[in-house]
């Protein structure tokens, strides 16, 4: 990731003129900012991943029941979506309805590639980077109300004045997990010379 990256990377979150979702940072690529403080920091990382487990304990009761035609159990989602609320402080399950209108099936999407809709529902794009020319797709917003089809259930941390999307709650140390990635650098770099 270069220096460029790390300083366009804010955390505003605002309306695109052509399109029809909330930008996610001022390059709309703030959870990829996340996720590289996450996969670079071995001390971030530690906390990170310990917190998760943690929280997560030994799972439910009923965990080992299959909520997805991949085979994933309850627990499965559950422990995902507990890493990306520790890493990103929140997280997004799409949730398919039966024509009885119950929950047929649960799949943890990847926090990553969800953006919020300016109009409701939310949008789905494996790759947002700019130069990407992958369509973006429509999801409704979970609806217990309105059980039909696929729904995106999204979970957001509270945090006082963020409306569109969630931060996490290390986001104040940002700069000391920066820094610690590129101590690391400065030390490989300077062992190689």
């Amino acid at each position: 990731i270069s220096q460029a990256f790390l300083r366009a990377t804010r955390t505003t979150f605002k309306e695109s003129r052509n399109k029809d979702y909330i930008k996610y940072g001022d390059d709309n690529k703030y959870p990829d900012y996340l996720t590289y403080l996450f996969n670079k920091s071995a001390k971030h990382s530690a906390i990170v991943s310990g917190k998760a487990f943690y929280i997560f304990g030994e799972g439910y009761e009923n965990g080992e029941v299959v909520v997805n035609r991949l085979g994933d159990t309850l627990n499965d989602v559950s422990k995902r979506a507990i890493l990306d609320i520790e890493i990103y402080g929140g997280f997004r399950w799409e949730i398919i309805w039966n024509a009885a209108r119950k929950v047929q099936e649960i799949y943890h999407v990847d926090y990553t590639t969800i953006r919020v809709g300016k109009n409701g529902g939310y949008y789905f794009k494996e790759c947002w980077d700019i130069n990407d020319r992958e369509e973006e797709v429509f999801m409704p917003a979970f609806n217990p109300n309105s059980p039909v089809g696929s729904q995106l259930y999204a979970y957001n941390e509270y945090r006082p004045k963020t409306k569109y999307y969630p931060l996490p709650e290390y986001i104040g140390s940002n700069n000391f997990i920066e820094t610690d990635i590129e101590i690391s650098k400065y030390y490989l770099s300077a062992i190689r010379n």
